[in-house]
């Protein structure tokens, strides 16, 4: 758990703008079909093969940690993987 002071908090037009996230319709004519991840840092960085590992990605982009500590250990903790 992290303190919420340890957050950025990015609005919408923030996430728009640094294009976090992309959403693309489905292309079928009766809109049928979920809509997919688009060409997004998200999407170029999404390698999850499982459900709750992209909802952490997820998470992680909106509310990015500003603590240099707690992302060094993130990073030290991904690269043995």
């Amino acid at each position: 758990m992290h303190h919420r002071d340890r957050l950025l908090k990015l609005d919408a037009a923030a996430h728009e703008a640094l294009q976090i996230f992309q959403v693309d319709k489905h292309p079928s004519y009766m809109g049928i079909g979920r809509a997919k991840e688009g060409f997004s840092v998200f999407g170029i960085l999404n390698k999850c093969v499982t459900p709750m590992g992209r909802r952490l990605l997820r998470a992680w982009f909106l509310r990015p940690i500003i603590d240099i500590d707690v992302i060094n250990n993130r990073l030290n903790t991904v690269s043995l993987f």
